[in-house]
């Protein structure tokens, strides 16, 4: 089917007298990635672009194809939609991830790529980060995986976990006093400005700590001198923004000085409108992950380019690190259940007795 399919393309390309050529293609769970080589001197990525239509028709899809430009590749990549996808177990996934994450210190698994490979990055490489997607886009579901995947790791981490919904981040009220530096999940946006607050204080005693061991990063600290990483998780950051004046300054102040103090913030919110998401928070938020959107102007929010908007919804995501490239994964699935499994597995949430799932 992809030799008929490849026929195809060159075949469009070749009407259309554009100069691109298939040169390789990936079958993954969810999509099929054709990667096209273009003649620079003679092809646009925008000529690409404007075939998208044709190219739905000619392969016989539903939807048209999205459309990404992987500079360090030199190839332009057009995802075709799979007929049939299947679901990806967030266990199966922390069990194959496993070797990858302890090399890192804050193991960020997002899902697996197109190859069905496990996709981990270190979120201390980014800083921090931004997320955007509608409801049902599977952004909740993937916020969850990522912490329970980081606390399965075992690295040297605790939260702040912020969710004015109430809802989202519930699961992880259980946290023992290791990993949960406020001892419950945050839901009041004045307490958060509050929390948030502290935390620029926690930063700058970091620093003087940092000074006095004659170190620049907590990363340096060795032996009990060692001190967490702390991630502040923000499940809704359009309601915290609209709530609270204070808490985007507040915010801009701790992204700007946190990295050396080992805090970081993953942020998301199914509102990524241009109005509520200011320039300074995304220069600030630089690495990215869309979700599905409702519209092109929300993924440009997200992504600085459209095609978030055309996602399949359910995990489907666009990774942009801190390149221009962007990596599209598939999240993991993890009901409550499996989540609760997950924990329980790595002896982090307290539970009864009767609940509880023995190690030994």
């Amino acid at each position: 089917m992809q030799s008929k399919s490849v026929e195809l393309l060159n075949s469009l390309f070749a009407h259309y007298n554009i100069k691109a050529t298939v040169a390789n293609v990936i079958v993954g769970n969810a999509v099929t990635r054709y990667e096209i080589e273009i003649d620079p001197f003679a092809t646009k990525i925008a000529d690409i672009e404007a075939l998208s239509e044709g190219i739905a028709f000619a392969l016989r899809v539903k939807e048209k194809p999205i459309i990404l430009p992987l500079y360090e590749k030199g190839v332009v990549a057009l995802d075709i939609v799979n007929a049939t996808n299947t679901t990806l177990p967030l266990t199966d996934l922390i069990v194959d991830a496993d070797a990858q994450m302890k090399q890192m210190n804050l193991p960020l698994l997002l899902g697996r790529d197109l190859q069905g490979n496990p996709y981990v990055t270190d979120l201390t490489d980014m800083p921090h980060v931004l997320i955007g997607g509608t409801t049902g886009s599977g952004k909740s579901v993937g916020l969850r995986s990522m912490i329970a995947a980081m606390l399965c790791s075992g690295a040297n981490v605790q939260f702040v976990l912020i969710d004015p919904k109430q809802v989202e981040l519930s699961i992880f009220s259980g946290l023992d006093e290791k990993h949960l530096y406020v001892d419950h999940i945050v839901s009041d946006c004045n307490e958060a400005e509050n929390i948030l607050e502290y935390m620029v204080k926690y930063i700058d005693d970091c620093y003087t700590y940092l000074a006095a061991n004659k170190v620049s990063n907590v990363s340096q600290l060795k032996g009990d001198k060692k001190i967490p990483y702390t991630v502040i998780v923000i499940d809704e950051l359009a309601d915290l923004l609209l709530s609270n004046k204070n808490i985007e300054s507040i915010l801009l102040r701790i992204t700007q000085k946190a990295r050396a103090a080992g805090v970081h913030i993953i942020a998301a919110t199914q509102r990524p409108s241009a109005d509520i998401i200011s320039g300074a928070i995304k220069a600030n938020l630089p690495g990215r992950i869309a979700y599905k959107v409702s519209t092109a102007t929300d993924s440009r929010v997200i992504l600085e380019r459209a095609g978030a908007e055309r996602l399949l919804g359910r995990g489907d995501m666009l990774f942009k690190k801190t390149t221009d490239d962007v990596d599209r994964i598939q999240g993991a699935y993890a009901d409550n259940e499996s989540l609760n499994n997950v924990l329980s597995y790595c002896d982090l949430i307290t539970m009864s007795k009767s609940d509880s799932i023995s190690q030994n």
